[in-house]
């Protein structure tokens, strides 16, 4: 409750409690659904609960999922098998959907459709590429997310080149609508921001 003797300071602390509040919510509610979506082979999965989750969480749990995944590919050179797999995953998400999406689980929709697609593009990149090293150029210089779960509060990491920077769970909101296409300008304006900022 916001202490009104305290004026405008007892509102700004208020709102810095509650912005705090947020991101260990939304820490807590990511470390949580990706152990359920491990269990459940990724977001690809069974998981029906995953719809319950913040867009935000979602696309997060996509992007960690789809880093371990091709890491794993490629590793053991099954990378047109996880390009099959992405196109399975694709099309069960813009396919046989009988009943009309309400508003908001339509953006969380669009939001794994247009993250899948780019999925697909990096992957048909490395392949392309002939990539047989997760050290190889191609992949580090993708926007890469990568979960520790054994750090005691856990820790989400966002890697891209020569930089890493730690997730710091801001609240976004349901960012479908406006979320950013990916394009390979917006990917080579990605790498030069976050080179530049690894260097500050």
């Amino acid at each position: 409750m916001i202490e009104s003797g305290r004026g405008a300071h007892g509102v700004e602390l208020w709102l810095k409690n509650l912005e705090t509040q947020l991101k260990s919510g939304l820490k807590e509610q990511f470390f949580d659904a990706l152990s359920e979506s491990e269990m459940n082979a990724g977001v690809g999965g069974a998981n029906t609960h995953r719809w319950e989750l913040a867009a935000q969480l979602l696309s997060l749990i996509n992007w960690v999922t789809f880093t371990q995944r091709v890491e794993d590919s490629i590793r053991k050179h099954r990378l047109s098998d996880l390009k099959a797999q992405y196109e399975k995953e694709l099309s069960s998400l813009t396919t046989g959907q009988d009943r009309e999406f309400e508003s908001v689980l339509n953006i969380k929709v669009k939001s794994l459709v247009l993250d899948n697609i780019h999925c697909l593009t990096v992957i048909d990149e490395l392949v392309a590429g002939d990539v047989r090293d997760s050290d190889d150029w191609l992949w580090h210089k993708q926007l890469r997310f990568y979960a520790n779960k054994r750090r005691t509060n856990g820790l989400l990491e966002a890697r891209m080149g020569l930089a890493s920077f730690e997730y710091s769970f801001e609240y976004l909101g349901c960012f479908g609508a406006s979320k950013l296409v990916h394009t390979p300008l917006t990917d080579k304006c990605y790498l030069t921001l976050t080179q530049g900022m690894s260097l500050c």
